[in-house]
């Protein structure tokens, strides 16, 4: 299902950012049962919310100060979220100090960041004195401002990692994760494995990394989907939609990851 556009008319504000030339802007929303999106699109920004989406150039959200990103025919989705995700195991991480600690777990986010990833659900360890120090080292981490790291809740209703060799319930929500111990970092690579397994809809798998972990965090209101008034946390895949991305031998189709409006991780876009 496509619209023309979507937005909240209150911003008195211009866009701070805006990306247009989108070939395809996945919302990761549905409307009578069918998806949300929009062809030939683009995202207005301002600061760190979505101000407003739709099909078109956007530029009558523009003034002099907006900064201009041509997205070249590429795709948008929601930055990815990984709900139930360990850093290091207790057998990597026994004899380590703080800092070398800290420094393991900065490689891991930047390979996280590099695919996609925008959001962070953090397990608690069972071992208390590991679970003491790898609190240390989230603060750390959050001050950097670089991903949004939160506490999963101690139950979710399904989790599945990219190692699991269960498949999920027919027509329920499930979540991909890119596993407990940084097994794969890439999350998106980890829901590319999911599709050569299972061949399931794209669109499905892409919303396991988005829209459902988003709900199982409790932060559905917040991340998760695209549309006004939510945080500005997307992707730019260097295709033009879900189908290619998932059927692509490329390594990596990131071009972009953008983290309330802040583009924090940067490949190259394809003119």
């Amino acid at each position: 299902m496509e619209k023309h556009r979507y937005e909240h008319a209150y911003y008195s504000s211009k866009a701070t950012l805006l990306i247009r030339h989108i070939h395809c802007l996945y919302t990761m929303e549905e409307k009578n049962g069918k998806p949300i999106l929009f062809r030939d699109a683009f995202l207005a920004v301002h600061h760190d919310f979505i101000m407003a989406m739709g099909s078109g150039d956007g530029l009558v959200y523009c003034d002099k100060d907006t900064k201009i990103i041509d997205a070249y025919d590429a795709c948008v989705v929601p930055g990815f979220i990984d709900a139930g995700f360990h850093f290091l195991s207790l057998k990597a991480a026994a004899h380590d100090t703080d800092h070398e600690l800290l420094m393991q777990a900065r490689r891991i986010l930047a390979a996280m960041t590099a695919g996609g990833t925008t959001t962070i659900g953090l397990l608690p360890y069972e071992d208390k004195e590991l679970q003491k120090r790898m609190s240390r080292v989230y603060e750390s981490l959050r001050k950097l401002h670089e991903v949004t790291l939160m506490d999963a809740p101690a139950q979710m209703d399904t989790l599945l990692c990219h190692n699991s060799h269960g498949l999920s319930p027919k027509n329920q929500p499930f979540c991909i994760s890119a596993g407990t111990h940084g097994i794969i970092n890439d999350l998106f690579l980890a829901a590319k494995l999911y599709y050569h397994r299972t061949r399931q809809n794209p669109y499905e798998i892409v919303k396991a990394i988005t829209a459902y972990p988003a709900a199982a965090l409790r932060i559905e209101n917040e991340r998760g989907t695209l549309k006004p008034d939510l945080q500005a946390d997307f992707v730019m895949l260097q295709c033009p939609d879900l189908e290619t991305a998932f059927s692509a031998l490329a390594p990596s189709l990131i071009a972009r990851v953008y983290r309330e409006g802040n583009c924090i991780w940067e490949g190259r876009l394809h003119q």
